[in-house]
């Protein structure tokens, strides 16, 4: 989690200064960290049901993240038009940082 909101800190920079490679180094870093973070996360569900209900669970989440992925995509192509990259990225990562340190906070005492 930690290396995710440092190249989230990253991807901030690089929005800031307009940088296109940085940037979309930037965003690939974050994509890999949060592809991470989603497995660790299925396999956290996958774990606590039987095998026969894996199919019916994923079924079940991956509809759901997809759009909570995309909504966010189609408002920030909107406002491409009329912000700048930078205001686009703190819109975007400000209320996922919010909802990660909510979702987070339950879990913080319980390990296996």
């Amino acid at each position: 989690m930690a290396f995710f909101f440092i190249r989230t800190g990253r991807f901030r920079n690089a929005a800031t200064t307009g940088a296109v490679v940085p940037f979309i180094a930037a965003a690939l870093a974050v994509g890999i960290a949060q592809g991470v973070a989603s497995t660790g996360g299925l396999r956290a569900l996958l774990g606590e049901i039987e095998p026969a209900r894996h199919v019916g669970l994923l079924s079940s989440i991956y509809p759901i993240s997809h759009r909570a992925a995309a909504i966010p995509a189609l408002v920030a192509g909107r406002f491409a038009a009329t912000q700048s990259l930078f205001h686009i990225a703190v819109d975007c990562a400000v209320p996922g940082t919010i909802a990660a340190v909510i979702a987070i906070a339950p879990t913080r005492g319980s390990r296996p």
